[in-house]
């Protein structure tokens, strides 16, 4: 719900697409904005099963793990 209401639900659930320029450091923005969401709200035992180094920085990967 706290994504929904952030606007941030598309960057867990659409695979994403590579761009250049101020759309991806929107995006980067975006990004990382979702990725702080989830991991505050993640236990430690999720964070440590889910987070990897290969996917800190992708909200859709972290959400697809």
């Amino acid at each position: 719900a706290h994504l929904r209401h952030k606007g941030l639900t598309k960057y867990i659930l659409e695979v994403p697409v590579p761009l250049a320029g101020a759309a991806a450091e929107a995006v980067s923005k975006k990004h990382a904005k979702t990725v702080d969401i989830l991991m505050n709200f993640m236990s430690e035992t999720a964070f440590e099963a889910v987070i990897t180094p290969e996917n800190e920085e992708s909200p859709y990967e972290i959400w697809n793990a």
